[in-house]
């Protein structure tokens, strides 16, 4: 396909933002991501330039803080959000491994906004795609926390009268393990159906273009 704002040009790269095509002249580049002029503007926009460096680095030790102070909203209330209902997940589940993923997303949500105060610095481009949740995995998470919460109610009311305390435990380590590999089965599959979706559309392009 050729550039959107120059057809003359052919176009190698889509902007993550608005999916248009580009050439090399129209492209910002953030590592391996792509985005075009118009909306590079946008989003640059709302960053926070002037941010104090003594307040950043406070706001940036709670997660998802440092980022909507930078101007990064949506990245912001992900990460708090995100954050809150591991806290949720842990105090309704009692497992082990729910902590350690914690103190992993503490730390990521930490540096991330690190580095983020680095290439406002540096004045470097900077590209986030905008928070958009999927209505099927929201439709999982709703399902997924309303079954957590009707078993926590099980176990709580009726279970617990045949089983040991220590039982119930392990039912409930259990539980998590479980949910997350259920999601990750779930995310392989999509992510093969949308591969081999792209395959095919290529596919149909070249055909189209050796016709």
């Amino acid at each position: 396909m050729n550039c959107y704002y120059h057809p003359d040009k052919q176009g190698e790269y889509t902007c993550l933002e608005c999916g248009k095509t580009l050439c090399e002249s129209c492209v910002r580049k953030d590592g391996d991501k792509t985005i075009c002029n118009m909306c590079e503007e946008s989003i640059q926009g709302d960053i926070n330039y002037g941010y104090s460096k003594f307040l950043g680095f406070v706001l940036s030790l709670f997660p998802g803080a440092g980022h909507m102070y930078l101007g990064f909203m949506e990245r912001g209330l992900t990460l708090l959000l995100s954050f809150v209902g591991l806290m949720f997940f842990s105090s309704i589940i009692h497992s082990n491994i729910v902590p350690f993923i914690m103190i992993v997303f503490y730390f990521y949500s930490f540096f991330d906004a690190y580095h983020l105060r680095r290439k406002i610095d540096n004045r470097e481009t900077i590209i986030y795609q905008k928070f958009n949740i999927d209505k099927v995995y929201l439709a999982y998470g709703c399902v997924a926390v309303g079954s957590i919460l009707l078993l926590n109610v099980i176990v709580d009311d009726y279970v617990r009268d045949f089983l040991t305390y220590a039982t119930i435990q392990r039912l409930r380590n259990i539980i998590f393990p479980l949910l997350l590999i259920a999601a990750g089965v779930i995310l392989i599959m999509r992510i093969k159906k949308k591969e081999e979706k792209v395959i095919i559309e290529h596919d149909l392009d070249d055909m189209d273009k050796s016709s």
